[in-house]
């Protein structure tokens, strides 16, 4: 068992995003407290870099004396946390969409139409919804931001912070306020880091969402390699503060299942491997999936990617999503793999389930499990994408 602190830290009861959106506030709002103001500006100058310089958004280099004053808003245009900053400069607002271990799921996009084609200041109303290029976009992330994610990122526009910078900023602040809550927050964040960073020693049964995200991450994904080229890529995220997803995507190379325009999701199908870990359990659940993937247009003509679980959602692609899912089943079946109805009764998602107990088992051992499973799944994936038709 972990060592219990002396003192509890409140960011050991306050996990979800909403409690980091709240610190982010508070934060920000403390800006006329003497020992916290020079680390807000600090923090502006740290976290308005790399911005597009194209859109006239040099990196502010703010003295103390520049800040006029601050506000704070929780969910203006569904964005998390909009600092508006009134300084010697002029106007300036700061976006920031922030997460735990949930992954970005392309709202930033959104955020963007919202920004471009909404925000065109009013002095008469509170937020400023400053014009885009008086924006600065910061994606704030208390974990990994894995390849896929940083890419939607970067493609958005927006500038990405993980664990390690965010933790390697505030690191140097603590127990130089007063202020219990900050010091509680960068504690925190300590912790977060070394988690994220390092395989945890604690017996498996002990370990939190983020010891089994690295885990995958830094054991499972790197001894899973099947081939020289890439066939697979993994993602993992929290859902609700209730479990932990860690899944194996498997790429096609089968040209009859190569239906979108789309450099980096060109099939319309993508079966998966998805392990489980939910709060208190002692055991990790294996689940196989497919997931669909297929390409449409919005009002303003702009592509729109679709993804969806269930193979009857691929409308344009309806006939080879059903061919696909029956010989998946069949496959699985085949293979030993107990499936579920997935064709008379479409609302399953889950084609087949396996438990993995927990319970006393090292590390050595899951690996084995782990990687023999996804093996096994692979082989049947790959099967049916080498004989379609």
């Amino acid at each position: 068992m972990k060592n219990k602190k002396e003192r509890a830290n409140l960011f050991d009861f306050a996990t979800k995003e909403l409690s980091q959106d709240a610190f982010l506030r508070w934060f920000f709002e403390s800006w006329k407290d003497e020992e916290i103001r020079p680390i807000v500006v600090d923090f502006i100058n740290t976290f308005t870099k790399n911005q597009d310089p194209t859109k006239d958004r040099p990196q502010l280099q703010l003295k103390l004396s520049d800040i006029k004053s601050i506000q704070t808003f929780a969910q203006v245009d569904n964005i998390d946390v909009s600092i508006d900053l009134e300084l010697a400069q002029g106007k300036r607002t700061i976006v920031i969409e922030d997460k735990t271990t949930s992954a970005e799921h392309n709202q930033l996009k959104a955020y963007n139409d919202a920004i471009s084609n909404k925000w065109k200041y009013n002095s008469n109303k509170e937020p400023f919804k400053n014009p885009e290029k008086c924006v600065y976009k910061v994606f704030y992330k208390t974990n990994r931001i894995e390849d896929d994610e940083l890419s939607r990122v970067k493609d958005a526009g927006w500038t990405p912070f993980a664990i390690d910078e965010i933790n390697s900023f505030f690191q140097k602040y603590l127990n130089k306020t007063n202020s219990q809550i900050l010091n509680d927050y960068i504690e925190h964040i300590s912790s977060i880091n070394a988690d994220v960073n390092k395989v945890s020693e604690e017996p498996i049964s002990d370990w939190n969402f983020v010891n089994f995200q690295t885990f995958f991450r830094d054991v499972i994904k790197h001894k899973f390699k099947r081939t020289d080229k890439k066939d697979y890529h993994f993602e993992t995220w929290l859902y609700q503060g209730k479990l932990v997803s860690l899944a194996f995507y498997y790429h096609p190379t089968n040209d009859c299942l190569k239906k979108n325009d789309d450099e980096k999701y060109p099939y319309i199908a993508y079966p998966l491997v998805e392990f489980v870990y939910r709060k208190g359990s002692d055991s990790l659940i294996a689940y196989t999936h497919v997931t669909f993937h297929w390409l449409s247009k919005d009002a303003k003509d702009k592509t729109i990617h679709n993804w969806n679980w269930k193979w009857a959602k691929c409308e344009p692609h309806i006939n080879e999503t059903e061919i696909f899912m029956k010989k998946m089943v069949d496959a699985l079946n085949k293979n030993g793999y107990k499936t579920r109805n997935m064709m008379t009764n479409k609302r399953n998602q889950t084609i087949t389930t396996k438990t993995i107990s927990i319970k006393e088992i090292n590390k050595e051992e899951l690996k084995n499990i782990v990687l023999e499973k996804l093996e096994n799944y692979f082989k049947v994936f790959e099967s049916v994408d080498r004989e379609f038709k």
